[in-house]
């Protein structure tokens, strides 16, 4: 039995007041229809029917719900409250922006017992913010944050890479700035440009260039081995390969991959078996991971096998499993020495 299961309530982009530059939203929002209270338990009913958790809940998802009207969210809401009071969930989220958070209606969202609030922060950066056309200041993120706080709520962080004006820097100041306030959960998401947006204007007039995947999968194995090393959940990494988030679809440019979670746990991996066997040359290695890890040792198409071999003639002999071996550790033997690599850059010999 799984401990967490969340039951997906999709608003599209209902609620949001505000286009960025990399939002096609007006495009998507033709695609679908808004949910009624029916719908609602309708979708409710069918993943209880085959649940199998002991903690479920319910999550709004997609749109900016506290921009939906009042009476747009007291519907939603009652329906969500309901199966909370019955016991056949035990948790109820929403997601929304920064500056859609105020006393009203965190009091609203109180009464009907949200526990969650996850908050599309984007960029902790100024000039970031500005360019992609947040409409907020990150003012706005803190007093919403601490507002949260102050009822009794957790709160989650949505971060994107690559937006117009980011680079590394102000990228890690953003990781750094949403690990120091401790949300519950986090998400890290990539900078697209999509078609019929502001941003493929700016990329076709050459005032914007997007992220490679290798720079990408660089930075975000570093924010998440820094992500690692706290309490913090991180709950998603990259985009879900759905049919409008494709290049066939409606995606022009930019570090989108199927797996690219699995490229950043990849590269996590070979960074700690590298920093392990850095004074190591020619030798067969035996690796002892947790089943969930085993393919991030080899890596995508092998290649962590390959570079391993190029850059230190280190071949990898064996690869064991166990249950009891945490999903962020390796046990790496070879020559009659035994290395215990972390993630989280700590290891010992």
């Amino acid at each position: 039995m799984k401990k967490m299961m969340i039951i997906p309530i999709f608003i599209s982009h209902m609620g949001c007041r505000n286009t960025c530059v990399f939002c096609n939203q007006k495009e998507i929002n033709g695609c679908y229809e808004e949910p009624t209270a029916d719908d609602v338990a309708a979708i409710i009913d069918r993943y209880l029917a085959h649940a199998n958790a002991t903690h479920i809940g319910v999550a709004f998802y997609g749109g900016s719900f506290t921009g939906l009207t009042e009476q747009a969210q007291k519907t939603y809401l009652k329906v969500a409250h309901r199966y909370k009071q019955k016991g056949c969930i035990q948790h109820i989220r929403l997601s929304t922006r920064p500056d859609y958070i105020d006393e009203q209606i965190l009091m609203r969202l109180s009464d009907y017992g949200v526990d969650l609030i996850e908050l599309g922060v984007q960029s902790f950066d100024k000039d970031v913010l500005s360019a992609s056309e947040r409409g907020h200041e990150p003012s706005h993120i803190y007093d919403a944050i601490a507002a949260i706080k102050n009822y009794g709520m957790a709160f989650g962080i949505q971060l994107m890479f690559g937006l117009p004006k980011d680079n590394r820097e102000r990228f890690f100041f953003s990781v750094n700035e949403a690990i120091r306030l401790q949300p519950e959960i986090m998400r890290i998401y990539p900078t697209l440009v999509l078609k019929h947006t502001a941003l493929a204007d700016q990329m076709r007039a050459g005032k914007y260039k997007p992220w490679s995947l290798e720079e990408a999968v660089d930075a975000v194995a570093e924010a998440t081995r820094r992500v690692l090393q706290t309490n913090i959940n991180l709950i998603r990494i990259g985009l879900q390969a759905t049919e409008l988030i494709s290049h066939e679809a409606s995606v022009l440019a930019g570090p989108y991959h199927p797996a690219f979670r699995d490229l950043v746990y990849d590269k996590l991996f070979y960074d700690c078996i590298s920093r392990a066997l850095i004074n190591t040359r020619n030798t067969a290695l035996v690796v002892h991971v947790n089943p969930k890890s085993v393919s991030h040792i080899r890596g995508q198409n092998k290649g962590n096998a390959q570079k391993l071999m190029s850059v230190f003639g280190i071949t990898i002999e064996k690869i064991t499993q166990s249950e009891d071996i945490p999903e962020d550790t390796l046990v790496m033997k070879f020559n009659h020495h035994k290395v215990v690599g972390r993630l989280t850059d700590k290891f010992e010999v």
